[in-house]
């Protein structure tokens, strides 16, 4: 018998190893520095965003032309020299009512491509396990 046997192994993750995006209450927009290197955001200079009412899902198009509308990108170098995306968006959030004050939402990536040398990325929320039942039954039905 093993001194172990019944422990289960904790593999260490946190915000430096685990690509993250969340979204405060307060309006802002948080891209860790792994999701930051991963998506190649360095490349663009504006962010614009999206969402879909029925899905609570978030695009951002990332792209270096401006347009009216877009969000100027500041990143943030951050612990070594990676960088971390905060933006403000408080405008886009209030208007979707997307946080609750005082709150954060976290999402997860879930799907990019590359459209005329712009990258779109779709955010998925990431939901409690109740509601994770709920999401996977609409997405079966659409």
């Amino acid at each position: 018998m093993n001194i172990l046997d019944g422990f289960e192994s904790y593999s260490r993750s946190g915000r430096y190893y685990q690509a993250r995006v969340s979204i405060s209450g307060s309006g802002w927009i948080s891209i860790n520095s792994t999701a930051y290197k991963d998506l190649a955001l360095d490349k663009y200079k504006f962010a614009e965003f999206y969402y879909n009412r029925t899905t609570e899902m978030i695009g951002i198009k990332f792209t270096l032309a401006q347009q009216g509308g877009m969000y100027e990108m500041k990143p943030r170098t951050v612990k070594g020299n990676e960088k971390a995306l905060y933006m403000s968006i408080k405008g886009f959030v209030q208007n979707y009512k997307i946080v609750g004050q005082g709150q954060t939402k976290k999402y997860d990536i879930f799907q990019q491509e590359l459209i005329n040398n712009d990258l779109v990325v779709l955010l998925k929320p990431i939901l409690s396990k109740e509601k994770k039942e709920v999401w996977k039954t609409e997405e079966a039905e659409s």
